[in-house]
């Protein structure tokens, strides 16, 4: 998975001091997604009054489907915060592989991404997403109920934000899902495991670190977090308390601590207290109902750590001494191991998973890894891997495809694993490993989607996950047989990844309130209960002997790989699960006074219709104030915004009045994003300021004068990503030139010029980089490179060029994490563009001897982690993390003294004012000036920057 940080300088104004896009039920998270659909899908509308669904041709089942469900849940969803939501555009996302949904405004529209992931709820995909998404779209509505297009969507979101914390609107939507179905997080004891296994571990970290998270130990998401504070919230104070607090925030949305304030003024709990009585009333209960179940600690075979907690996954054992397993941890990349008494050898560094999963077998290791298209982010892959460990060789099977999980036979020769067509059917399909790959698909079962198969121990049969709108069960197909049978009745249950072992099948559940290894007994049709883990057990396979099972044993540092003996067991389970009910879940449903709202959900055929994007480019949302003085030119105005609801279409047009010159300014910009190339197009119209010199008796002076100027530039942008394994490259070239007029000189200058025809500018970026650990300063290797060239080629009047290079190289540090950066860069000009400068410099420059011309810089940085604090100083500052750095500095290389600073860098990465995003980072530097002619011996400087 590529991870986009967008670095900007802090500027804080009222529209930009912070502005969230929700995100959900991913680690896919951005701030505004506007990527667009391949230029091939053709979409069609469904329009109510309460909602207009946008969708692809293929996916008129999903639509209408989806439109059903809002009919019954609109009223349900908005219960509890008494305010109906506005009309919304809901988008359907059919050509993407990752489970994923959002709202944003600006424009205003919901996202759904229909395919459902290989682990998750045991429910059907979308009654969960548009019930959670659905709830953001009342939250947005409730707090800030009279904003909205065309002018003040930015405001609203901004508004949003400022008010909200995270683990609020997220909590409260994900409460909102389990509340009003069968199903839904808030039921999955692997939704609060981190934060369970911690406090019963005694780690009763901070509200902050808990919160925003830590470099230094596992801690749970904002989502589980706000589930339970929301549970608390309404526990103790009823249903009416969020209605009543958001009433209170919307009534003066700028007021400091709004949240926390409005909570203690309805008679609640401020946020902190709110935290540590929910802490405390979670950690009672789950200490109670550990006391009752039978608990068996189970030795760890890998190495555990406090300092690098990380994941030993799906071990597989290859011999009765070596153990494949996934190893995820906060310090490396994922990658694939070795474990031999104890001993990790690394075998292959793989790429972003959206499930970790691989298998093994004879010789081969094979994986599914994410993959994005090489220009449209809503056009995704997930494509099979495979690695064989003895010649070390690796390729990819299955291309710009939907395909999942993949299971080796035990012979190695076959792959079963799950693919997804273009309208969005969920089949097994198996992959012959011989001299020519070659692909098959199974015949399908109906009213299914399939998770996680696996072969038996023969080859002839494939176990599989089936999960619908009455839950999980497990299917298994007979090859030979052609035949699938059902073991059992779909259960409301997390089942995940069966194998076949003994007489039947091993998989995962949480019968009992915790995740742990079942068996199901083909003879006697019976479960039975095999592992007993305190956190939970999961990824059960048969060792290699077939008289033990490995799995996965969850603790407070992550999983561990564990092993117990197979054996059946005169003990069957009682698998009603109503006997296990999550914390404050009962009292909660009766506020809400519904089972599951899915029950009366109907199957209307409502009408719809092509959907004609060009009809529908313009969409204006936010009128944007310009307020700002920049070198003494003040502007006062306003921009107002357009972007269409399918992002192939951006536009804005404005108006600033310049105090410094008396002088009105208008400006437009157009950008068409839906084809390859990007196409923009930006016009000017401005007062500008400038000096001549004149003669006057006895020489010369300046004098001032003004023009109007209207330039109209034309810009065609070439983007192009592609990623595999660990590593990612990604390109692109920009194409830009304007038509300048000026008129309306206040001197009559001999050399003035009218026009300026046609300047060009040409840039090309490339970069190559691995991916980096959560630890990471910098990738671990990578470079890139941007190249810039501007001329006059149409304009003779006019000359000269300018030339510049800019690139990077990154390498690993001497220890972990640790980076090592060069930077060269270089440029020449002439003519009009002599004086122009767009290199790094020295640090410190401004300070040194000045340079006549500048044509080279050569920096130096290594930098490295010091400590990883989790300091909360209040409610200020949240300190997760200490970096240090040296570094050297040259300008100027082939000319004599180019040498000309060095010192010492000093940061720390933080979170302010409780606020989840942006991450900030405060950064000083001791520099030393090796001239001493300077005009100061040592410079010190600081800077606060913010990322996203």
């Amino acid at each position: 998975m590529k991870t986009l940080y967008i670095n900007k300088l802090l500027k804080i104004n009222i529209l930009s001091l912070i502005i969230l896009t929700i995100n959900t039920h991913t680690v896919f998270s951005q701030f505004f997604n506007d990527s667009q659909n391949h230029p091939s899908v053709k979409f069609r509308q469904i329009s109510q009054p309460d909602y207009q669904i946008i969708f692809p041709e293929q996916a008129e089942a999903d639509a209408q489907k989806v439109a059903n469900i809002l009919e019954e849940a609109i009223g349900y969803v908005s219960k509890t915060l008494g305010r109906s939501p506005r009309p919304i555009s809901i988008i359907l996302q059919t050509q993407t592989t990752e489970a994923n949904g959002f709202v944003q405004l600006a424009p205003r529209r919901m996202e759904l991404y229909t395919i459902p992931s290989q682990e998750f709820d045991f429910q059907d995909w979308l009654n969960s997403l548009v019930i959670h998404e659905l709830r953001h779209v009342v939250q947005y509505d409730k707090l800030v109920p009279k904003l909205g297009a065309p002018l003040f969507e930015e405001l609203k979101l901004a508004l949003f934000g400022i008010n909200l914390p995270a683990w609020f609107f997220e909590g409260d939507a994900t409460l909102t899902e389990t509340l009003l179905t069968e199903a839904g997080r808030g039921r999955q004891p692997i939704f609060s495991q981190t934060l369970r296994a911690n406090l019963l571990s005694d780690r009763n970290y901070s509200y902050a670190k808990n919160y925003l998270g830590s470099y230094k130990n596992l801690t749970p998401n904002y989502y589980t977090l706000g589930y339970y504070m929301n549970a608390k919230l309404r526990h103790d104070f009823g249903p009416d308390i969020l209605d009543k607090t958001l009433t209170r925030m919307a009534n003066f949305p700028i007021r400091p601590y709004n949240f926390s304030r409005s909570l203690k003024r309805n008679g609640a709990y401020g946020s902190t207290s709110l935290y540590k009585k929910t802490m405390h009333h979670i950690d009672s209960v789950w200490r109670s109902e550990n006391s009752t179940r039978t608990v068996k600690p189970y030795q760890a075979l890998n190495n555990t750590s406090k300092q690098d907690p990380g994941n030993y996954l799906l071990p597989i054992e290859i011999d009765s001494n070596k153990i494949l397993f996934l190893k995820t941890s906060l310090s490396a990349q994922n990658h694939i191991a070795l474990l031999n008494d104890k001993k990790e050898q690394k075998i292959v560094t793989i790429g972003p998973q959206l499930e970790p999963n691989f298998s093994y077998a004879n010789g081969n290791i094979v994986w599914d890894e994410y993959r994005s298209h090489k220009r449209y982010g809503k056009r995704t892959f997930n494509e099979i891997n495979i690695y064989n460990i003895y010649t070390k060789s690796h390729r990819t099977l299955t291309k710009n495809s939907k395909s999942y999980s993949p299971a080796l036979s035990p012979d190695g020769k076959k792959i079963i694993f799950v693919s997804v067509d273009s309208l969005g059917n969920f089949n097994l399909k198996e992959i012959h490993l011989n001299n020519k790959t070659t692909e098959n698909i199974l015949p399908g079962i109906s009213g299914y989607t399939l998770q996680t198969p696996a072969y038996s121990k023969d080859g002839k049969k494939v176990v599989v996950t089936g999960v619908n709108e009455k839950g999980k069960t497990i299917l298994i197909y007979d090859l030979d047989k052609k035949l699938w049978t059902k073991l059992f009745n779909e259960e409301r249950q997390l089942i995940s990844r069966p194998v076949f072992g003994l007489n039947g099948i091993l998989y995962k559940a949480h019968y009992t309130g915790v995740e742990n290894i079942f068996y199901f007994d083909f003879d006697s049709k019976k479960k039975q209960q095999l592992t007993y883990a305190k956190f939970g057990a999961s990824n059960v396979s048969t060792s290699s002997s077939g008289n033990e099972i490995l799995f996965n044993d969850y603790q407070a540092d992550g999983y561990n790989i564990a092993k117990s003996n197979l054996s059946h067991s005169n003990e069957t389970l009682d698998t009603n699960t109503s006997k296990y009910t999550p914390i404050f879940l009962n009292k909660l449903k009766h506020q809400e006074n519904t089972q599951n709202i899915f029950s009366n959900v109907g199957n209307k055929m409502y009408p719809s219709k092509s959907y004609n994007e060009t009809a529908h480019l313009f969409y204006f949302h936010s009128l944007r104030p310009i307020v700002e003085n920049i070198d003494n030119d003040a502007r006062i105005g306003f921009n107002l915004a357009s972007d269409n609801k399918l992002n192939t279409f951006s536009s804005s047009v404005g108006y600033a009045y310049n105090s410094s010159l008396n002088a009105n300014e208008f400006f437009a910009k157009l950008s068409y994003k839906k084809y390859y190339p990007i196409f923009s197009v930006n016009y000017q119209n401005q007062e500008n300021l400038s000096y001549a010199r004149l003669p006057v008796q006895g020489g010369s002076r300046l004098v001032p004068f003004t023009w109007r100027e209207s330039k109209t530039s034309f810009e065609i942008y070439v983007p192009f990503f592609k990623n595999w394994l660990n590593k990612g490259f990604s390109t692109s070239l920009m194409v830009n030139t304007s038509y300048t007029q000026r008129s309306s000189p206040s001197l009559a200058l001999l050399n003035f010029k009218r026009s300026l025809d046609f300047p060009m500018q040409y840039q090309l970026y490339l970069s190559y980089s691995t991916t980096r650990a959560v630890r990471d300063l910098a990738p671990k290797f990578g470079i890139s490179v941007l190249a810039n060239y501007q001329h006059y080629p149409f304009d003779n009047k006019v000359t000269g060029e300018y030339i510049y290079l800019k690139s990077a190289l990154y390498f690993p540090g001497i220890f972990i994490n640790h980076s090592f950066q060069i930077r060269y860069n270089e440029q020449t000009s002439s003519g009009t563009f002599i004086y122009n400068t767009n290199i790094p410099r020295a640090r410190g420059y401004a300070h040194l001897s000045p340079i006549a011309k500048l044509h080279n810089t050569l920096l130096l940085d290594y930098r490295f982690p010091i400590a990883y604090p989790d300091w909360e100083l209040g409610p200020l500052a949240y300190i997760k993390r200490f970096r240090g750095g040296i570094f050297t500095d040259f300008e100027n290389l082939d000319q004599g003294k180019p040498f000309k600073t060095y010192g010492l860098s000093l940061g720390t990465d933080m979170n302010l004012l409780r606020y989840y995003l942006p991450n900030f980072a405060l950064d000083t530097r001791f520099i030393l000036p090796v001239q001493r002619n300077t005009s100061k011996n040592a410079i010190f400087e600081i800077g606060l920057t913010f990322n996203y």
